[in-house]
């Protein structure tokens, strides 16, 4: 099986690593817009699988192409690719603007079904965790989700020139990057959003947005608050509140608080006792990357389409975010 990406470091090269992993890819070729960067990139490479070109021709009619350039190009690349008989991995988000998503969405069912997008976040072992408290319904209705995800990037020297501290377009932003995995988990397991809410603030005095805040109601009357920043000691911390109990997804603990009648000696109610549900891996993105990208090459081997419902969802995400009431405006 022969794969093309476009992109050949960062993010792109963790891709690269993965499909060079893969016993059934048998070619990875590398499209550099850059002639001497594809060269100098050919005169290094010690990989026999590994194919470098400046010449986007090379990566047409290919098994499949992974499109992990810049978020503006994802629309230009799949169009491009359509033309051919080929599979699509595009990494998120899926369109920038509505005019992108307009397309995206006008596509015919057989060209849909030709793209993956790559919300690896469903393939991790944080989903599966959800998906089966929400089946089980054991603990009554959710009604809330409280999202926790902090470190201190910002108070790096160099975050200033970072790529994510870039403000030009909301995806460019912490927000745009990074919550939209969360946005499209919730809307996955809660429906599409009704109401959405971005605001943006410099916390770290970099002149540069570090922090997001993101509120957001869905279809089936639960309601979110995501909070997002560079600028604060590391958490990672994910609340569901449901009408019978309370779930904390804390880094490799899964906690339980219940029953919901719980009071102290007076009769008041008091929080109930805490307790570790389950245990589970800690390092959520790089697994379910290697889970997603497994996943594209075996659909692909076995010559299956992908779902229209993940086509949906990813395209819906990036609309939830093109039509956010975003504070202060993004240019």
């Amino acid at each position: 099986m022969d794969i093309g990406i476009i992109g050949y470091k960062g993010h792109s090269k963790k891709l690269f690593d993965l499909m060079v992993k893969n016993s059934k890819v048998s070619k990875v070729i590398v499209f550099c817009r850059d002639f001497r960067v594809a060269k100098d990139l050919s005169i290094n490479n010690e990989i026999k699988k590994a194919y470098f070109t400046s010449d986007l021709s090379d990566l047409l009619n290919l098994n499949g192409i992974v499109i992990s350039s810049e978020n503006e190009s994802h629309v230009s690349y799949i169009k491009t690719f359509l033309k051919s008989d080929t599979a699509i991995f595009c990494e998120k988000p899926a369109c920038v603007d509505l005019d992108e998503y307009n397309f995206l969405n006008n596509l015919s069912q057989k060209d849909k079904r030709k793209i993956y997008f790559n919300f690896n976040f469903k393939k991790s072992t944080l989903y599966k965790e959800i998906d089966e408290i929400l089946k089980e319904n054991i603990y009554g209705k959710p009604f809330n989700v409280s999202i926790r995800i902090t470190h201190g990037l910002a108070y790096n020297i160099e975050f200033k020139n970072n790529w994510r501290s870039k403000k030009e377009n909301i995806f460019q932003t912490i927000a745009g990057n990074l919550g939209i995995h969360y946005i499209n988990l919730l809307e996955h397991f809660f429906g599409k959003s009704i109401n959405a809410q971005i605001n943006l603030n410099s916390i770290s005095d970099r002149k540069v947005y570090d922090t997001a805040n993101i509120y957001i109601d869905f279809e089936k009357n639960v309601s979110s608050s995501i909070l997002l920043s560079y600028a604060s000691p590391y958490s990672n911390n994910i609340v569901i509140y449901f009408t019978d109990a309370i779930i904390e997804f804390n880094e490799d603990k899964i906690y339980l608080f219940n029953p919901r009648e719980t009071f102290n000696k007076q009769g008041l109610f008091v929080s109930p006792k805490k307790r570790i549900l389950k245990k589970i891996e800690k390092n959520l993105t790089e697994k379910s990357l290697e889970e997603s990208v497994n996943f594209f090459i075996t659909e692909l081997s076995n010559k299956r389409n992908f779902s229209i419902k993940q086509f949906n969802e990813s395209i819906q995400s990036s609309l939830t975010i093109i039509q956010s009431v975003i504070s202060p405006k993004i240019k």
